[in-house]
């Protein structure tokens, strides 16, 4: 998220500023702290400095524009993508500088414009609350998953029907060795990458946080135990399960590679899911 963000001159003149949480800062000292390091990335270092770590699970992120005599600073989460960021601020910037330049005058500066102009900016990128984003993931992983049970089902039979072995009652040594056991080998990998990849990565996707997101993995994983045991067969069952070490790779690597991909287009609203706010509202 967004902790506060400001819009200055290239000679220390600041123009807008907001802190949207309860920490105080200090404009004058945060003000010359900006000038400062635009200063010395173009003195010094002959680029820009875009990205400095504060601590305390925030960091600034700089987007000075010397053609346009303005700097733009924002103070954001640490789970927030720089490039993420930079985009919002040069959407602001690019209709801030339609409005204002080439003078720039405090005066003419309107607070509630600009405000406008900045939440929406960081509204369309910004994602819904972690309860909602829980309960669309398992909106679209239920049929999802039976989908790809239904697939994993029938394209599993329709092989086994179609081989050439099935007509077979004895295998010999080298039969077993050579051609059933690698095909089995590589139909339970095929069908736990389908049933397990997919699912998972847009869960990922979709929830932005990686405690729930692992969560997300373990149940949707128990619930396709179950469902396979008690309503499919129990041979996907004990496929599943004989395959654990890679399913549990395949799932939470899928759903880490949807979240980051995720966190590149949406700024994460509330990543960590505030368990007590819930229970409060149950005893109400």
């Amino acid at each position: 998220m967004i902790n506060s963000i400001y819009l200055l001159k290239t000679n220390g003149i600041l123009l807008y500023s907001n802190n949207y949480t309860e920490v105080k800062y200090d404009n004058d000292i945060l003000i010359a702290f900006f000038a400062s390091i635009e200063n010395f990335g173009r003195e010094a270092l002959q680029s820009a400095v875009r990205f400095i770590d504060l601590g305390r699970e925030e960091k600034l992120i700089l987007l000075p524009l010397p053609e346009d005599e303005l700097i733009l600073a924002a103070i954001v989460n640490n789970r927030d993508d720089n490039d993420l960021i930079l985009t919002i601020l040069e959407n602001i910037s690019q209709e801030f500088i339609t409005l204002y330049a080439p003078d720039y005058n405090m005066e003419k500066v309107e607070k509630n414009e600009v405000e406008q102009i900045i939440q929406g900016a960081i509204q369309k990128r910004t994602s819904l609350p972690i309860f909602y984003r829980i309960l669309i993931s398992w909106l679209v992983l239920v049929p999802i998953a039976i989908l790809v049970t239904y697939l994993n089902i029938i394209l599993t039979l329709d092989y086994f029907q179609s081989s050439a072995y099935l007509e077979q009652t004895l295998y010999t040594q080298e039969e077993i060795f050579t051609n059933i056991l690698p095909q089995a080998a590589v139909i339970s990998s095929a069908e736990i990458i389908i049933v397990f990849a997919l699912p998972n990565f847009i869960s990922g996707y979709i929830v932005l946080g990686k405690k729930i997101g692992i969560l997300n993995s373990l149940l949707y994983l128990s619930a396709n135990l179950f469902f396979y045991f008690y309503y499919v067969d129990p041979i996907f069952f004990y496929i599943i399960v004989s395959f654990i070490p890679l399913v549990l790779i395949v799932s939470i690597g899928a759903e880490d590679i949807g979240y980051r991909i995720g966190k590149r287009r949406k700024i994460i609203n509330n990543p960590e899911f505030d368990f007590s706010k819930l229970k409060q509202k149950f005893k109400r």
